[in-house]
């Protein structure tokens, strides 16, 4: 293949000799018309992305003398930019700026008028050159040895092409060094209303430098050749300046190590959700550039960034607000749409080519703290079936996020956002899943089922007890020995077998309270939702350990009556799992060690129409009740999340996770 034909701008020598010629150290050149663009202009495009980015280039550059000419033609730009602008009438070009921005020869015809036309105009050309020549010096200034020729030559200009059609002019903050003092500062800047009675009427108190040398509210833009035009408002109070340079920290390629940490993300959405007046667009502007960058996404998950976007913005709990709530004044609807919104940003970034390869490289070959905040973030940015399945579910990402919760927490807010994360899976994976377990299931107490056992009690029963049943207390209670028989075999062989109590009239029962032994005499007599089993169960806010609920379904286990286990779990649930229940309940329920309670306990805390502060308080109760043994709890999880059947015979989660797999304390 043949060589690419060289140019003027590959020789360094040609760039420094039109750098010289434009500082006013050498002779002037004509434009190059063939290209339509000034030899000066591709002499700093060269200097810039060639000469000093090579090896040794700075060095040279700077060996060369090219410091001085590069000074000289900054200071004289900044003179050309306090000429009169050639638009204005009676105004005339400055020798420094026809230098600078030199165009071609006034000719006619259409060939001039193509020229001119694709030309640009000398201000726009100014500013190319100024931002070029800046670029170069800058980079320059990475070696010390060019800082401190820069110094010896004088150093860079005054602060005054610095201010001058700057970021700051073009955003209409200010128009000059006028408006910046050297002493000011955030928290010494007056508001806005007070800065603008200052101005009008100076005191001898108000001595402070950024009243009124302060970055100003934006109010007009001067366009080259044109009447100044109307600039847009924007609130404009001491976070302005702050604001300002984070919306030049989130416009670099990558500005996650500086922004899409614990505590920025926290700094940024304070301020948009804790302003009094409506936040400055420039903080949303801000966030939903962060949240469509690529590079940003793993930083997004490592610092569970995401999960702080939902809580905060669509839930509307701040980290200070966990676990006690704070009053504040609220803009839900907006900060809802802007939470979603900034979700779906990071949505479309998950499910590119990028965001699986980043997901799947976190999930699998990240550090333990990385795989279970990629765990955690999965769902909420997650939307395709495939995606969130491979990850989730096969790839043992919902197994590494269950373990995690008996961990050292990795983030204040841990629990909460795991709590919402599995919520959210749930619904990913059973989207029509009725919100309403089966414990929660309000039962119609004007007709429960009728009790066979209340005939027994009267002073005339009929049919006759031919049995009693004797408690440790001394009260008797009758029985039918056939009915009793039949209810399990543990009376069968008890009642009818060859034990002694097949001969007694009076039998005994060990170990067992009036209270606990009452809804047991209505189950052996067929008594099925009568009502009995909610008589053992304590109120809510009493404890259930040591109760004589406890004391009932441990007598039903032992007396082989499965079916009355199930009818006072479900009046357990009932009682404790309601719909207005508190979330502390959902602790002491799971406490009585019973796995379809567990199961209940974990739907009640991911059920969808549940708050998500209860939700999260709950499953601080579930992760305190277990205690050393996790298992319970992860199976209750991956029974309810998974959408299987209750009752402890769902699909087991390998718990053979060494240590190491858990997260380790300590916020991103």
């Amino acid at each position: 293949m043949a060589a690419a034909k060289p140019t003027l701008t590959d020789s360094l020598s040609f760039c420094l000799a039109q750098l010289t010629a434009a500082a006013g150290e050498g002779p002037s050149r004509a434009k190059d018309s063939t290209t339509n663009e000034t030899p000066l202009g591709r002499a700093l495009l060269a200097l810039r992305t060639r000469h000093i980015k090579s090896a040794g280039g700075i060095e040279h550059f700077r060996a060369r003398g090219g410091l001085r000419p590069l000074l000289a033609l900054l200071r004289r730009a900044a003179a050309a930019d306090h000429a009169p602008s050639p638009a204005e009438p009676g105004s005339a070009p400055s020798p420094t700026e026809a230098a600078v921005a030199a165009g071609p020869a006034p000719c006619s015809g259409p060939a001039h008028s193509a020229t001119s036309s694709s030309t640009p105009s000398p201000p726009v050309r100014l500013r190319k050159t100024l931002d070029l020549a800046l670029s170069i010096l800058a980079n320059c200034c990475t070696e010390g040895a060019c800082r401190a020729e820069v110094r010896r030559l004088g150093g860079i200009l005054p602060l005054d092409k610095f201010i001058k059609r700057s970021w700051l002019i073009s955003e209409g903050y200010t128009s000059g060094s006028g408006d910046i003092s050297p002493d000011w500062s955030p928290e010494h800047c007056t508001l806005p209303e007070a800065r603008e009675q200052t101005s009008a009427t100076p005191s001898p108190a108000s001595n402070s430098t950024c009243t009124p040398r302060t970055l100003r509210t934006p109010r007009t833009l001067r366009t080259p050749g044109r009447s100044p035009v109307a600039a847009a408002e924007e609130p404009w109070g001491r976070e302005g300046p702050a604001l300002l340079l984070l919306s030049r920290f989130s416009q670099a390629p990558d500005p996650s190590g500086a922004l899409v940490t614990g505590p920025a993300l926290c700094g940024l959405l304070a301020y948009v959700t804790g302003a009094p007046g409506p936040p400055s667009p420039r903080a949303l502007r801000i966030l939903a550039r962060l949240t469509c960058n690529p590079a940003c996404l793993e930083a997004f998950v490592r610092s569970y960034g995401a999960a702080l976007l939902r809580a905060w913005l669509v839930l509307g709990v701040a980290p200070d607000d966990w676990p006690s709530p704070r009053s504040r004044t609220v803009r839900r609807s907006q900060h809802r749409e802007l939470g979603e919104m900034l979700l779906q940003n990071l949505t479309v970034q998950a499910e590119s080519p990028f965001g699986v390869g980043a997901l799947t490289h976190l999930l699998l070959s990240g550090s333990p703290e990385d795989r279970v905040a990629c765990a955690l973030t999965l769902p909420f940015i997650c939307r395709k079936p495939a995606l969130w399945r491979r990850l989730l579910l096969d790839q043992g990402g919902l197994r590494l996020l269950l373990m995690a919760l008996t961990r050292p927490a990795p983030h204040p807010l841990f629990l909460f956002f795991a709590a919402d994360s599995l919520s959210c899976l749930q619904g990913l994976v059973s989207p029509v899943m009725s919100p309403v377990s089966p414990a929660t299931v309000a039962v119609d107490q004007d007709s429960p089922s009728p009790c066979h056992y209340k005939p027994l009690l009267g002073p005339a029963p009929n049919p006759g007890p031919d049995l009693h049943f004797l408690l440790d207390s001394g009260l008797r209670l009758p029985a039918q020995r056939a009915a009793s028989a039949t209810a399990s075999p543990f009376f069968r062989a008890l009642l009818s077998g060859s034990f002694a109590e097949a001969q007694m009239d009076l039998v005994p029962l060990r170990g067992l309270s009036p209270g606990a032994a009452w809804p047991v005499l209505h189950h052996l007599h067929g008594c099925r939702g009568c009502g009995a089993a909610l008589g053992p169960v304590p109120p809510p806010g009493q404890p259930l350990l040591g109760s004589e609920a406890e004391e009932a379904l441990e007598a039903a286990g032992r007396f082989l009556l499965p079916g009355l286990e199930e009818e006072l779990e479900e009046a357990v649930g009932r009682i404790h799992l309601g719909p207005q229940s508190d979330p502390e309940s959902v602790g002491e329920v799971f406490r009585l060690g019973r796995p379809r309670l567990a199961v209940h306990c974990v739907r009640w805390t991911l059920g969808p129409g549940q708050c998500p502060r209860k939700r999260a308080l709950a499953l601080v109760g579930l992760v305190e009740a277990v205690g050393e043994e996790a298992g319970p709890l992860m199976e209750a999880f991956l029974a309810v999340v998974m959408g299987t059947e209750s009752g402890g015979k769902g699909p087991t989660l390998d718990c053979q996770c060494s240590s190491e797999e858990g997260p380790r304390t300590g916020w991103l």
